[in-house]
């Protein structure tokens, strides 16, 4: 019997889109009309950092008994009421210890395991047999315990060393087995797996099994495993209702040994809290985190020279990322930021040349964000609906600003257009409805005949400062052919 404890994580409702082509995720099932469960955790609170290996002693009135736990998994225990010296083999996953022994008793040979959780208090080392239904243990019988006392206390009488007490599963069917028969837990205390294998192909479906009727949350630590990529929609499951995420994932560590993560990697993973992304990463694909909607915080290393399209779309309690600063990270894709609107600031490096078509659309949160002067072009809806978003320096770098975007920027009060750029397209600052001021260093673009760059709304809000003495003229439908550089709202 093995067994393994670990902390676990719950399912949050969440509807998802992209881009203009609302691309989602259904609404999970609320756990209000699921079968409660036993929603505690044998050794909840315990350290799971925490090493058995070393001397303890167990004491009793008439005698003392010895316990030495060896880095190499054996166990040693004499004295109290034992004839001679038992052995044995002791496991650990988590704060769950199995403790394997066989002892003579007459001419028979009883062997068995029992299985424990693990209290720590100072240096004492509490066992408390794991299984409520159990009436005796043969083990704690042989120390003088008379049942129902399930537990022994062991003091420590040397410093802990070496030994692993969360020894990682080497297939993905071992994890399996293991949280088919692990008790249903809660997102904030997750089962915390470490897996070393080197193909993660089924690990999505054997979490879903465990997730399907009863939750078993899980954080999964890939550290000690040899994959070379997380695979398109590794952790992304499609049904027959659509596309959802795999929902009792809450975290996950990779290994250095990653150098890509596919596209839909993590798809509605609505529960993924945490994510580590090691310095080996290149490439984060298409939809990669689409919808992980309880993400807080994001580093990308610098490692990474492509972001692809989508890839953290609708994440809303994204409110801080930290984007690559090497030279080959040249641009913010499209729907990058999508709909992110816990994004509150943003600074774009200075490696990036272009700002892709609503990469950050519906960021209302976004209040500043840098422009560094490598970027070039602003592409469509780019900052569309960015309602917080009170001020903003466009880069004399800036050749070309693309429709609506900076459409519905209601925060904006003034602009200034550098004489770099040479295009403004249709709509691109609509319904910005208290911008005040508009300064043009250079030429006023035109769209086509005689048409002022800015239409829609802003057609008849603005008028220009022709005359000698800055009194301005005005205008209402009708465009002149030349116009002062200021305009001023009406």
């Amino acid at each position: 019997m093995k067994t393994r404890k670990f902390y676990t994580f719950v399912s949050i409702l969440a509807i998802c889109a992209f881009g203009l082509l609302f691309i989602g995720c259904p609404a999970e099932e609320s756990d209000e009309n699921k079968t409660p469960g036993n929603n505690s955790t044998p050794g909840s609170g315990d350290s799971t950092d925490f090493n058995m290996a070393g001397t303890y002693t167990f004491a009793k009135t008439g005698g003392n008994c010895t316990w030495v736990f060896t880095a190499d998994k054996n166990y040693q225990c004499s004295g109290y009421g034992i004839s001679g010296t038992k052995t044995g083999t002791w496991s650990s996953k988590g704060n769950d210890v199995t403790i394997s022994y066989s002892q003579s008793a007459g001419s028979t040979t009883v062997s068995g395991e029992e299985v424990f959780t693990v209290q720590v208090n100072g240096n004492q080392l509490t066992l408390t047999l794991k299984d409520n239904t159990a009436t005796t243990s043969v083990l704690l019988v042989q120390f003088g315990l008379t049942p129902p006392i399930k537990s022994i206390t062991l003091t420590k009488t040397d410093n802990v060393s070496g030994g692993d007490p969360n020894t990682p599963f080497t297939s993905i069917s071992e994890l399996g087995t293991y949280l088919s028969k692990q008790p249903v837990n809660t997102p904030d205390s997750p089962y915390i797996i470490k897996l070393n294998v080197n193909d993660i192909s089924g690990l999505k479906t054997t979490l879903d099994d465990n997730s399907r009727s009863y939750r078993k949350y899980v954080y999964i630590d890939l550290s000690g495993s040899t994959i070379k990529t997380i695979p398109d929609q590794a952790f992304c499951i499609s049904d027959v209702g659509g596309v959802r995420g795999c929902n009792n994932l809450t975290g996950i560590t990779m290994p250095n040994s990653v150098t890509s993560i596919g596209n839909e990697a993590f798809r509605c993973c609505y529960n993924l809290t945490n994510i580590t992304i090691p310095d080996s990463v290149t490439s984060i694909g298409n939809l990669a985190f689409l919808a992980c909607t309880s993400f807080t915080s994001i580093t990308i290393p610098n490692s990474v020279t492509s972001i692809e399209n989508g890839a953290f779309d609708s994440c809303t309690n994204l409110a801080s990322v930290t984007l690559p600063t090497n030279a080959s990270f040249t641009s913010i894709k499209a729907y990058a930021f999508d709909q992110c609107t816990s994004l509150a600031s943003v600074t774009i490096p200075d490696s990036v040349s272009s700002i892709g078509q609503q990469a950050f659309r519906g960021c209302t949160s976004l209040a500043n964000i840098t422009i560094p002067d490598s970027v070039t072009s602003i592409g469509y809806g780019a900052f569309d609906n960015c309602t917080s978003l009170t001020n903003i320096t466009i880069p004399s770098s800036v050749t070309s600003i693309e429709s609506n975007a900076f459409n519905n920027c209601t925060g904006l009060t003034n602009i200034t257009i550098p004489s770099s750029v040479t295009s403004i397209e249709r709509n691109a600052f609509n319904r910005c409805t208290n911008l005040t001021k508009v300064i043009f260093q250079g030429s006023i673009p035109y769209v086509g005949r005689d048409t002022p760059a800015f239409l829609g709304d802003l057609k008849n809000k603005f008028y220009a400062s022709n005359s000698a003495n800055g009194t301005p003229g005005t205008y209402t439908t009708t465009a002149p052919v030349s116009s002062s550089s200021v305009w001023t709202k009406q």
